[in-house]
């Protein structure tokens, strides 16, 4: 019997979400996570841009890369991808993850579960919906 974690993002800290996500996924349960553009990033809405774009123009080659993430659902993979060991045990449990933009994806019978991940405090932040039109990604 499998294990299935299926998370409804909203508003939740991008940071704290993949670090739980990504024990599970080592865990060898299978993790579905919708509204994945309501996530949020905690801090100075400015400074994030910012730090994203120069992050974007530094040495980027057109043909040759790197290439950085602008949808909401790839960003959160990429953050979750990083903190799985690079080895083929994290290769096998990221195929067990799988990231959708928001929840008209979700099929009609099956019910969303809570999870004990906790949720942004009244702070600064800025959701990966907003950072991903200042990216270049309109929705």
């Amino acid at each position: 019997m499998e294990d299935k974690i299926i998370i409804n993002a909203e508003g939740l800290i991008l940071g704290r979400l993949s670090s739980y996500v990504a024990k599970q996924l080592l865990l060898g349960k299978k993790v579905t996570i919708y509204n994945a553009e309501e996530i949020v990033i905690s801090g100075n809405k400015n400074d994030i841009i910012e730090r994203e774009k120069q992050k974007m123009q530094r040495g980027s080659n057109i043909n040759k890369g790197p290439y950085y993430q602008r949808r909401p659902s790839a960003y959160v993979k990429k953050t979750i991808k990083r903190m799985l060991p690079k080895n083929t045990r994290g290769r096998e449990a990221l195929k067990n993850l799988k990231v959708y933009s928001k929840t008209k994806e979700l099929q009609p019978n099956v019910d969303l579960k809570k999870i004990n991940v906790e949720k942004l405090p009244n702070v600064k932040f800025i959701t990966l919906k907003e950072l991903s039109k200042h990216l270049g990604i309109t929705q």
